[in-house]
C-alpha cells in the first residue's frame, strides 16, 4: 500500500468529512493535525473523516484529537479503534466484530438474515458502510479492510480473556 503525501492526506479527509477536496473555513489547522495522526494511510483518513463528518464543529474535532493524543495506542490502530468503539449502539459494535471474524466475504443479504434479530443488522451494516469500516462489494459480498479485520478479532480475543469460560472436570 501508498502512503499518502500530507496534501493527498487532506484531500482524503476533506472528501470524506465535507464532501469538498479543502477543509471548511476555520477547519484547516485542525484538519492538517488530524491527517498527521493517520500517516498517510488511506483507510485512517477515509475512517476519520466519516467519524469527523458525524458531529462536524470545531469544538467537537479538538476533543477528537485531544483523544489521540492521551491514547496508549497511537496512529492508524488508535483511529480505527475509536470509531468502532464511537458506533453509536452496542449491537453496532457486536454486527461488526461478528462480520469481521466470521462473515467477510459472505453475501450481505444471508447475513441480515442471520443476524438481524441480535444486532439489527440491516440498519447497522448501512452504520459500519457510512463510518467505512465495512464496504459491501458489486456482487453483494460484505467486506472489510485487513487492518479493521484484524482489529475485530483482536477486540474479541481481549474479551474472550477478560472472561475465561468455566471448565468443569467431568
Amino acid at each position: 500500500m501508498r502512503l499518502l503525501n500530507d496534501d493527498e492526506s487532506l484531500e482524503i479527509l476533506c472528501g470524506h468529512t465535507f464532501i469538498s477536496n479543502f477543509p471548511t473555513e476555520g477547519y484547516k489547522k485542525l484538519a492538517v493535525q488530524e491527517v498527521h495522526h493517520c500517516e498517510g494511510n488511506p483507510l485512517a483518513l477515509e475512517v476519520l473523516g466519516r467519524l469527523l463528518a458525524e458531529e462536524n464543529s470545531i469544538k467537537y474535532w479538538k476533543s477528537t484529537l485531544r483523544s489521540f493524543e492521551t491514547e496508549i495506542a497511537s496512529g492508524i490502530q488508535c483511529i480505527l479503534l475509536t470509531s468502532y468503539e464511537s458506533l453509536p449502539h452496542h449491537f453496532n459494535r457486536q454486527l461488526f466484530l461478528h462480520i469481521a471474524c466470521f462473515f467477510v466475504g459472505k453475501d450481505k443479504d444471508c447475513v441480515e438474515n442471520i443476524l438481524e434479530d441480535d444486532c439489527s443488522a440491516i440498519s447497522g451494516i448501512k452504520i459500519l458502510s457510512n463510518r467505512c469500516l465495512l464496504s459491501v462489494s458489486p456482487k453483494n459480498k460484505l467486506m472489510t479492510h485487513n487492518l479493521l479485520q484484524e482489529m475485530g478479532k483482536d477486540i474479541v480475543r481481549q474479551e474472550a480473556l477478560k472472561f475465561p469460560a468455566k471448565h468443569s472436570r467431568v
